[in-house]
């Protein structure tokens, strides 16, 4: 008999570690009826308000995880220094807010692999300037976005004179009224800038340096939320969803989306 319950007991301690993993997060956002998104909404276009509505090839992604689950999408705003510090709190579930992985990040939260896209660094600034390279830069004021990660890279790299600010619409107005030489951040959203009308008189002149890949987060401790977008994030490359939401957002196509396309096809 006591061999009998000692082997139950063993079993019931052995399936709880699974039974955890199942019930994780999925359950409770089930329950709720509502997937909460950290998005971007100045990041056209990947995350951006069009009136009253947020749009933008992220927008579509995580729309895309919230239908998977069979419930709603809620879509809370962050911005490039409070984005962790959400996820962190509990105020979102998943982050899907242009979040370049690195070392430090991963300290912090739940890096999904596979990553869903790339971006590098570069900058923006007027043609009349005629920069043609980094050095250009060296000891002057460039508008930048508090808690991007190449910050310091460009500060001890190139000698930049770092101007910052939170949020880049205030970083785009800040370049166009003369305070900054150039404005300094991720290529992917500095193309989707200079094709609007109103950036025909600027130009991105520089090397893009830093190139790193973009990867959906939740907080630690939720293993089964993990695996289940990362399942989702193999099944946009596989399915090429990426290269679609590419061309429908008017994006050049990336090399590192082709890449993965290949790859998980």
């Amino acid at each position: 008999m006591r061999k009998s319950i000692a082997i139950a007991l063993s079993i019931l301690l052995a399936a709880a570690p699974i039974a955890s993993l199942r019930a994780d997060a999925l359950g409770d956002i089930k329950a709720s009826g509502n997937l909460r998104l950290g998005v971007k909404s100045d990041y056209p276009p990947f995350g951006h308000k069009n009136g009253a509505e947020l749009v933008g090839l992220e927008i579509d992604l995580a729309k895309d995880l919230a239908s998977r689950l069979g419930v709603n999408p809620t879509f809370l705003p962050v911005v490039a220094v409070n984005r962790l510090s959400m996820l962190e709190d509990g105020k979102v579930d998943v982050i899907v807010a242009t979040l370049t992985d690195t070392e430090e990040r991963r300290r912090r939260v739940r890096m999904i692999e596979p990553h869903y896209y790339a971006s590098g660094t570069n900058a923006i600034t007027a043609k009349r300037r005629r920069f043609k390279s980094w050095a250009a830069l060296t000891r002057k004021p460039v508008c930048g976005i508090h808690g991007a990660f190449y910050n310091r890279d460009l500060v001890e790299r190139v000698g930049i004179r770092l101007v910052g600010f939170v949020d880049t619409a205030s970083a785009l107005g800040a370049l166009k009224g003369g305070r900054c030489a150039a404005f300094a951040f991720d290529d992917a959203f500095l193309q989707g800038v200079l094709m609007l009308p109103d950036w025909r008189n600027y130009e991105m002149p520089f090397e893009t340096t830093n190139v790193a890949p973009w990867g959906v987060a939740v907080a630690g401790g939720k293993p089964a939320l993990g695996v289940f977008i990362a399942t989702a994030v193999e099944d946009w490359h596989r399915s090429g969803l990426i290269l679609e939401l590419e061309k429908r957002h008017g994006l050049r196509p990336s090399t590192f989306a082709a890449r993965m396309h290949e790859k998980y096809r």
